[in-house]
């Protein structure tokens, strides 16, 4: 009879969005046998209705298992899930046999989408109950990408297809910005323009020709600052296109640097794309420095403006997670959190004083 009703209650659970049915494989409960509650939540801890969504870029997405008892085990069941999605636990007690033990934490990658739109599935599973996830990405054909270019020779960086950045060094006493863009697309539809600034008070884009399609960014001279201002600009087409970015950046003169701040860094990623779910990436790097400097270590927030403009508050964060060690003291690692989202999708930016940039996106849920 307790089992049945064990059974019974693993049920409701799971129709109350709390606990998925028991798994065809898994044994039923008997009277002397442990319960383990299995459940999956997001990679800061709040719940999750286990269904997320990502744009067709290669993606992250990171998720905890929690489990009770704490000592019960729990492992992945990969049975019928589509290759383009990589699963890496990186916290959890190994119990053997592909089997972990009490709460763990999985990152999720999803490869880049070149075609129409897709969906995949994988379980977590324990000795009572399977937990499922479902992952829906949006299709890489067919959707037009906006691409915005400088037009001046040498005064615009490409960080990823349809991200860019103009960066102009300060003029003394006051600097003031201006440049033009072209969306050098074919895409039938204009992009729309929004402006989110960060320090670039002032700051504004707006069209000045159609064919072809010309932005002139723009703002007018304040007072110089130490470690450079930008404005992020995001070209988009609801339902239609994919987002693309413009960073105007406002940087210190290179002589103007102090010399511990006179390098060149090199990251291994500056385009980041997170499913909504949110999720880390950690991201390693090294600097070349142009004058011997007596600071070890710039891999450090505090060096790391961010950019995140959000009607939801503060969504995106940069810590260090070893910063860097003291045997090698130009390379280190840096993490990005995303922390989930809502019902609209998202752009930011992040930038130094010395012109270093990483785009990051985040569809909507």
């Amino acid at each position: 009879m307790k089992s049945a009703l064990l059974f019974v209650a693993g049920i409701l659970a799971g129709s109350l969005g709390v606990y998925a049915q028991a798994p065809p494989q898994a044994t039923r409960p008997t009277a002397e046998a442990q319960v383990c509650d299995i459940n999956v939540d997001n990679w800061n801890g709040t719940a999750s209705d286990r269904t997320y969504h990502a744009p067709s870029y290669e993606s992250t997405l990171t998720i905890r298992v929690r489990v009770s008892p704490v000592n019960c085990t729990w492992r992945i069941d990969s049975k019928g899930k589509p290759s383009w999605i990589k699963l890496d636990v990186v916290a959890g007690d190994y119990a053997g046999n592909g089997y972990h033990r009490g709460p763990g934490v999985v990152d999720v990658k999803l490869s880049k989408n070149t075609g129409f739109g897709r969906s995949g599935r994988f379980q977590f599973v324990s000795s009572s109950y399977s937990v499922p996830v479902d992952i829906g990405q949006r299709n890489g054909t067919g959707a037009c990408t906006f691409k915005p270019q400088g037009t001046v020779s040498g005064q615009w960086k490409a960080i990823a297809p349809g991200f860019v950045t103009l960066p102009q060094s300060m003029l003394v006493p006051a600097n003031n910005f201006s440049a033009r863009v072209v969306d050098a697309s074919t895409c039938p539809l204009s992009p729309r323009p929004h402006a989110y600034t960060f320090g670039m008070t002032g700051a504004t884009i707006q069209a000045i020709s159609g064919l072809p399609r010309t932005y002139l960014i723009s703002r007018p001279a304040v007072p110089n600052n130490a470690t450079g201002e930008g404005a992020l600009f995001v070209l988009n087409q609801p339902g239609y296109a994919e987002f693309s970015g413009v960073l105007a950046q406002e940087l210190p003169l290179p002589a103007a640097l102090p010399a511990d701040l006179k390098v060149t860094m090199s990251l291994d990623k500056t385009f980041i794309s997170f499913a909504d779910g949110g999720g880390v990436v950690r991201i390693d790097g090294s600097v070349r420095r142009t004058v011997p400097s007596s600071r070890p270590c710039l891999f450090a927030p505090g060096y790391f403006t961010v950019m995140a403009p959000s009607s939801s508050g503060s969504w995106l964060s940069v810590t260090s997670e070893s910063g860097c060690k003291a045997s090698n003291p130009d390379h280190g690692t840096l993490v990005i959190a995303a922390v989930p989202n809502g019902p609209n999708a998202r752009v930011g930016a992040i930038f130094t004083a010395w012109g270093s940039v990483i785009f990051v996106v985040q569809p909507a849920s």
